[in-house]
């Protein structure tokens, strides 16, 4: 059947009605978004191995926005994996390992008997030729068989960084070594893992290594635009369309127009690399000049 293409409520309804027992996966995405293109082969393996347990979907939320305001989707890509008509899982960014864990989780399970029946005492019941009635046919001796040695476990593969996270991290500016080893360390769990666990690399500044990404804070004029990754409190992550000359400023008005509850409590913005707190004081203060530009992040902390 493939990757059904939802494009309203009402076929995101029925979707959820036609599924049965089958676990729903919905790829909520942006064509504009670079990590959506690259997770989408992997989406697509997904939908081919589980095709007899699950039904697969995509939502572009700029086109359906009805429903990336029903699922409240304020990050791209995120996951949702529906059993039985209700959410069980999300998955914020592109970790399509977690989204493979969460299908097996609630995927149904069918099981098949094989083989003849057996009579207590070990005898396989057979029909016989002459009758319609079941005759009971005393069972071969077992051959003693040598007790083999118990084999090692097998050494645990090293977890390979997951590619789409990669990118990510690459986006925001960051060495391909230490990215790599950030996944590494971290299990692939999340991209909000591995950017914590880089800002605890303090040489960070000192890896040299070739790469076509540019550094962040080189900015080739303040109308260089970019993307900018924001950590809510609740875990939910938030991508901004900005520009060099964009103030911090901005971002507290996207913040409080966006998320108003969060607003309302009071909040100051982190960045983990270079480590630095923002406050309404610094509503002036540009983008650009402050690295957050083509790639950043920002940690919403509650005050």
């Amino acid at each position: 059947m493939g990757i059904v293409d939802v494009g309203s409520m009402a076929e995101f309804d029925a979707l959820l009605s036609r599924a049965g027992p089958r676990v729903v996966v919905v790829d909520f995405f942006a064509t504009w978004c670079g990590p959506c293109r690259a997770v989408a082969p992997q989406v697509e393996q997904l939908s081919r191995k589980y095709a007899d347990v699950g039904l697969f979907a995509k939502v572009d939320v700029d086109r359906a926005k009805d429903v990336a305001r029903h699922c409240a989707v304020r990050a791209m890509p995120t996951f949702h994996v529906y059993s039985k008509g209700r959410r069980v899982e999300e998955v914020v960014g592109a970790n399509i390992g977690r989204v493979e864990s969460a299908i097996q989780s609630y995927a149904p399970r069918t099981v098949a008997f094989e083989g003849a029946g057996r009579r207590l005492g070990g005898a396989t019941t057979q029909a016989s030729p002459d009758s319609g009635a079941n005759m009971v046919q005393p069972s071969k001796p077992k051959a003693l068989v040598a007790k083999e040695r118990p084999s090692r476990a097998p050494a645990k593969k090293p977890v390979e960084p997951d590619q789409a996270l990669l990118q990510q991290l690459l986006e925001l500016g960051f060495g391909k070594a230490h990215s790599e080893a950030a996944l590494t360390a971290t299990g692939n769990e999340s991209l909000g893992s591995a950017v914590d666990h880089l800002a605890s690399i303090t040489d960070q500044d000192n890896e040299v290594e070739s790469t076509d990404v540019k550094p962040r804070g080189t900015p080739d004029s303040a109308s260089l635009s970019g993307k900018l990754l924001l950590r809510m409190p609740d875990g939910i992550n938030m991508e901004l369309p900005v520009n060099a000359s964009d103030s911090i400023g901005k971002v507290w008005e996207e913040i409080a127009e966006q998320r108003p509850e969060v607003a309302r409590q009071g909040f100051k913005l982190l960045s983990q690399y270079p480590r630095k707190t923002y406050t309404q004081e610094d509503s002036t203060r540009l983008l650009g000049e402050e690295q957050l530009v083509p790639r950043g992040q920002l940690k919403v902390e509650l005050i």
